[in-house]
């Protein structure tokens, strides 16, 4: 699940079947938070009819190379978003804690199933 381009609603993505412990409860917890809609600043809003309808990334809004860890921030130990001028993407990770919240969140964002495992997609918060 990516959040990389911005988010509009809260979703998570439970493992049905296979042999692997899904680390997503079915309520969108893991150890490391629960998922709940994005407390998007006010820099990378998207209104529509006057009311926030979505929060943009920092790379769609600003395009600078350090947000869009491209050019000199393309290598992953480069791309670092504490090193940036507003951390947003800590925004993200805050909520929706396992979902990649930038391009090269791959540590904290990455799993996998072994065994046949179908999806089950929930969007919005129980």
């Amino acid at each position: 699940m990516s959040l990389v381009d911005g988010s509009n609603l809260p979703m998570f993505i439970n493992l049905v079947g296979g042999t692997t412990k899904d680390p997503i409860s079915a309520s969108g917890c893991s150890a490391a938070g629960c998922a709940h809609a994005v407390d998007c600043p006010a820099a990378l809003q998207v209104k529509a009819g006057g009311r926030v309808v979505g929060c943009e990334s920092p790379c769609g809004v600003f395009g600078t190379d350090q947000y869009c860890c491209r050019g000199a921030w393309a290598p992953r130990d480069k791309c670092r978003p504490d090193q940036w001028p507003v951390d947003y993407a800590a925004l993200f990770k805050k909520a929706e804690p396992y979902a990649y919240s930038y391009a090269d969140d791959d540590a904290t964002s990455t799993f996998t199933s072994k065994g046949e495992a179908g999806y089950r997609i929930t969007f919005g918060v129980r």
